[in-house]
């Protein structure tokens, strides 16, 4: 698990570490200076000649310290400065001073291209206005230049906060982070703008990361060993009883994925409630689910079936007509019946669409809930672009207000229960694919059926879902894949 902190919260550990542990900031400035430097060295010999592109602040002095390191590592280096002599920061102007006597040269911005490496410090994690003028054509000559870009800390002109491209943005190869990653390094589109990313240690106070407020979070590989271990001496009663209520007439796919998914994540028992007209196909697709049928359905038939489930999935490819409608409302009635925090509840697709047209929000609460854009546009009013443009926002206002765990599809996908944060950075484009979201919900409940929690199984389970795209990526590529081939490779992922 790693932290991603935005503009703000680095600017605390900043401040934390400088004021109350003492530590100067020339000392940071100088280990920062020397993990990029180090990432030169390994990547370039000794003949490539580096431009340190400077700005203002404490960035270009991370940048302009680069200058002087490098140079004694036997590069060819020089400084490049945009910007104001008169706004410098001290650090900046200590900076300068020393390249200028020990004899760093500068150049101009025409010179650009004619260096195989661009160190760019023009702006740092600070930023929050959009680049103009002289600023502005330094990031439009180096985005043109044909030498490798290394941003210090952030590409200038990325927002840290939320990854927005401010006007311009210099189009890194290579990001050199300090401390902690940023989330508008994680976020779209700054994360295409970022290039590949290391994380760094400058030096800041380990303690400083208490100081700062609510904090989001990434799983990684290692991550998966959350997933709690099996054990020997147990039956398919131990891992979970998983009711699907998915499909509808002759549309079974979606109730199909999902169901798959949770066996394919351990759960010991999954039983499909859907349409009759699905009997055969699903029979044949997977006859280890157990069915039965909604259409004439009684509703003591239906409060045995909740009643003996663990985990309840409502809504993929339900339809919204009337019988849909009345269903959900049936199973959400009972479910207050027994209580919903006796039971891990999923609302997904149409559930969340039925819910949206009658105004009924308030019926999430105590649930998951596995939006994608569309959906979650129609559940709050708000467009897809604005949605899109401040997505861990929505999420986490969306879960605070409705008590609920609110799962928000993207690229990104974003997992809030209203404290907590999680970013998924796992996943690809081949996964925008029909039915992909059955299995993430599927998946999802087969978390829960290995008994975990609500909200770590939501970002555990979101996790699993883009490694196991990722896994169907190397096997097939980004535009052969399908959903089935998602669900297939969980095995690869759980099995590391």
């Amino acid at each position: 698990m790693k932290y991603l902190l935005d503009r703000d919260q680095m600017k605390e550990i900043d401040r934390f570490s400088i004021r109350e542990t003492k530590i100067p900031s020339v000392v940071l400035m100088e280990r920062a200076a020397l993990a990029v430097c180090e990432k030169v060295n390994k990547l370039f010999d000794t003949k490539s000649r580096v431009l340190c592109v400077c700005g203002n602040g404490n960035n270009g002095a991370d940048a302009a310290a680069c200058a002087r390191i490098l140079a004694g590592m036997e590069f060819d280096t020089a400084v490049c400065f945009v910007g104001s002599m008169e706004k410098t920061t001290e650090e900046m102007k200590l900076q300068m001073q020393i390249n200028e006597k020990i004899g760093i040269k500068t150049v101009t911005l025409d010179k650009i291209p004619d260096y195989d490496v661009i160190i760019d410090g023009i702006f740092g994690i600070g930023l929050s206005r959009e680049v103009t003028g002289a600023y502005g054509e330094a990031i439009r000559c180096i985005n043109e230049a044909p030498g490798k870009k290394i941003s210090v800390d952030i590409p200038s002109g990325i927002n840290a906060s939320d990854g927005k491209v401010l006007g311009n943005a210099v189009k890194a190869d290579y990001t050199v982070t300090f401390g902690y990653l940023k989330t508008g390094l994680i976020l779209y589109p700054g994360n295409e703008y970022a290039g590949e990313i290391v994380v760094s240690d400058c030096g800041f106070a380990p303690a400083a990361i208490e100081h700062v407020g609510r904090k989001k979070f990434i799983y990684e590989t290692e991550d998966i060993r959350r997933l709690p271990v099996r054990k020997q001496d147990s039956n398919k009663g131990t891992y979970g009883k998983v009711l699907v209520i998915a499909g509808s007439k002759n549309m079974c796919g979606a109730a199909y994925f999902s169901a798959k998914a949770a066996y394919r994540c351990g759960a010991g028992l999954v039983r499909i409630l859907t349409a009759a007209d699905n009997r055969e196909a699903l029979q044949k697709l997977l006859p280890e689910a157990v069915l039965s049928f909604y259409d004439d359905i009684s509703w003591e038939n239906l409060k045995e079936q909740i009643a003996w489930a663990d985990t309840l999935v409502i809504g993929p490819g339900l339809s919204t007509g009337e019988k849909a409608a009345g269903l959900l409302y049936d199973v959400l009635k009972i479910l207050e019946e027994f209580g919903k925090t006796t039971k891990k509840v999923l609302l997904d697709a149409d559930a969340l669409n039925i819910l949206s047209r009658d105004q009924a929000q308030d019926k999430v609460k105590g649930c998951v809930i596995t939006p994608h854009l569309g959906e979650m546009s129609r559940l709050i009013h708000k467009e897809i672009p604005e949605i899109k443009g401040n997505i861990i926002k929505e999420a986490e206002e969306f879960a605070e207000r409705y008590g609920c765990v609110c799962v928000l599809k993207d690229a990104r996908t974003i997992v809030s229960d209203g404290e907590n944060i999680y970013v998924n950075v796992s996943g690809n484009s081949g996964m925008a694919t029909a039915g992909s979201g059955d299995v993430l919900t599927g998946i999802i409940a087969g978390m829960y059926a290995n008994g975990m929690e609500i909200f770590e199984g939501a970002a555990l389970g979101t996790y699993l879902h883009g490694c196991a795209g990722d896994e169907a990526k190397k096997r097939l590529g980004e535009y052969f894949m399908k959903a089935d081939d998602i669900a297939d490779n969980i095995k690869n992922v759980i099995n590391v």
